[in-house]
């Protein structure tokens, strides 16, 4: 089980930067394939598997088990992919970043009693429906203002998520053990708990992978006809295939006695911020990287605006 996701998931993420056809990512995916199908023949005919699979002939099982894989899988790309809207496009310091999910634990932590009340008022059938809706709604609300919304918007957005996890939770953990022999209670709620873990995980893979090749292709786009110094080329060239922009500061460190000038960046109709004269080198290069980076970030969500500095919006 361990090889068999780690490969897969080593596959995915690797395949945008390296390619599909890459040995490594195809050995990564097929190996992975491979060793998830043998894990299921093995637990098929043990005679103690540590995954019965005879519980997922229970409809109710399999079906709380698929809503739980996307329903998990929705929250933990969430979780990864807003940071990076916030801190890369927004410009927000990492902690405003973090501060954004407190509204999502408050409402976990503080609501927990009132959906069970829920539960026993209703039954597990309604907030199933209602509380998944209800968390699609939130990711629909920050999905529509990942671009140009202000901080308060996404706030919004995670309160109406966080309260949508609330509604739908708890029914679905008692769901999961109502549907099952009294005995087997515990690994039934074991078998849910790794499905959500398995959707994060898949999540980050298949999301990250998507994202890193849409915004690649949106950046070719936008930089197409733009005039860009040669070390705006090379540090936007060094961040290619990054969602995080200061990995790609170690590749150009030597270039540090070489740049003297950022302010050349980007003419004509796409521009980002002018970097001042600045005393070291060293930070002149930082900058200028973080700019491109930004640069890229927006030019990806198709939002650039006109000669601004991104820290302006923090």
């Amino acid at each position: 089980m361990l090889l068999g996701l780690g490969g897969l998931v080593y596959g995915l993420i690797a395949a945008p930067i390296s390619g599909w056809s890459d040995p490594i990512v195809l050995a990564s995916l097929i190996g992975g394939s491979v060793s998830l199908v043998g894990f299921v023949c093995v637990e098929h005919w043990s005679r103690a598997p540590m995954l019965p699979l005879v519980l997922f002939r229970s409809r109710t099982f399999s079906a709380v088990n698929l809503l739980t894989l996307l329903l998990y899988a929705a929250l933990g790309g969430v979780l990864f992919f807003l940071p990076f809207a916030l801190i890369q496009v927004h410009g927000y310091a990492a902690t405003l970043a973090g501060a954004a999910f407190l509204p999502f634990t408050i409402l976990m932590a503080g609501l927990s009693r009132w959906a069970g009340g829920l539960l026993d008022r209703f039954g597990a059938r309604l907030p199933l429906v209602i509380g998944p809706a209800i968390a699609a709604l939130g990711i629909g609300v920050m999905a529509v203002t990942v671009t140009n919304g202000s901080y308060w918007q996404f706030l919004v957005s995670i309160v109406i998520l966080g309260f949508g996890m609330v509604v739908c939770v708890a029914p679905l953990t008692t769901t999961v053990i109502n549907a099952v022999p009294a005995h087997q209670v515990g690994v039934a709620s074991g078998i849910n708990n790794a499905v959500s873990s398995v959707a994060n995980l898949l999540a980050v893979a298949i999301l990250g992978g998507v994202a890193v090749a849409t915004l690649d292709h949106a950046l070719n786009q936008h930089l197409q006809g733009a005039a860009l110094s040669e070390a705006a080329k090379h540090a936007i060239e060094a961040a290619r295939g990054q969602l995080v922009i200061e990995p790609a500061l170690g590749n150009i460190q030597g270039a540090e006695g070489n740049v003297h000038h950022c302010d050349d960046l980007v003419h004509g109709d796409v521009s980002v911020a002018v970097i001042g004269p600045l005393d070291v080198d060293g930070e002149r290069v930082r900058r200028c990287v973080r700019e491109c980076g930004w640069f890229a970030s927006r030019a990806s969500m198709g939002s650039i605006r006109q000669t601004e500095d991104p820290r302006d919006d923090a």
